[in-house]
């Protein structure tokens, strides 16, 4: 069972390196250095969750285009309650010229007054103002939802950093050097024929198991590290 184990871990190792080296553009074969046994420092986090946050409001594109769209919206709101408050003019200046006519040059001049507040229009007006203000309503709440969801997701990716983290000093400072001095207390006994070479053997799979343990949970803090 040992052999084969070793020969399947083996064979995972060459296709792991192989899929490394291509992320980093080696050559397939590029050697990579054995890995430390254990990490001396665990690394104390460079980010604080107010800071993240900070970052978050200025550089989410989610919340950049919502907060374009709340502009927007209220610059639409802005216009409508302006044409339901105030006139609105239009003056077109004409000019014709007809050879063949006893008048040859024509001028004319057309002015065009738009009275908000008459009976016929101040309905319209007042519910174009009614939906610009809805649209900006929903768009803020749209953009509170959303800044909420972020808030939430680096709250989570903290809280799990730190979990990560407190698990990986689980066992670099108590799991693993609680096995190692029980691996060498079974090793002292087997060699002055207290212990069973069987024990022996369940004491070192116990030791390769929390180890295996801790790069595990090496990796899972990598991997929260990154998010």
């Amino acid at each position: 069972e040992v052999l084969n184990n070793l020969i399947a871990v083996g064979q995972e190792r060459q296709v792991a390196e192989a899929g490394l080296n291509a992320l980093l553009n080696r050559p397939s074969t590029a050697p990579f250095p054995p890995p430390p046994e254990l990490i001396p420092d665990i690394p104390a986090g460079e980010w604080r969750v107010d800071d993240l946050i900070q970052q978050a409001l200025q550089l989410r594109p989610e919340l950049k285009e919502m907060e374009a769209a709340i502009r927007g919206a209220e610059r639409t709101l802005d216009l409508a309650d302006r044409n339901r408050k105030y006139p609105d003019f239009f003056l077109s200046w004409q000019y014709w010229f007809a050879p063949e006519g006893e008048i040859q040059d024509s001028y004319g001049a057309t002015i065009n007054i738009t009275i908000p507040f008459s009976p016929w229009t101040i309905n319209k007006h007042s519910k174009e103002v009614e939906e610009a203000g809805l649209t900006v309503a929903k768009s803020t709440a749209e953009y509170q939802a959303m800044k909420n969801m972020v808030f939430f997701e680096i709250r989570d990716a903290f809280a799990s950093l730190e979990a990560a983290r407190q698990q990986l000093r689980l066992f670099r400072d108590a799991l693993i050097p609680q096995t190692e001095q029980s691996f060498k207390a079974t090793l002292a006994a087997y060699q002055v024929g207290k212990v069973e070479f069987i024990g022996l053997m369940e004491a070192a799979r116990s030791t390769r198991d929390i180890k295996l343990g801790y790069y595990r949970a090496l990796v899972d803090f990598e991997q929260r590290l990154a998010d």
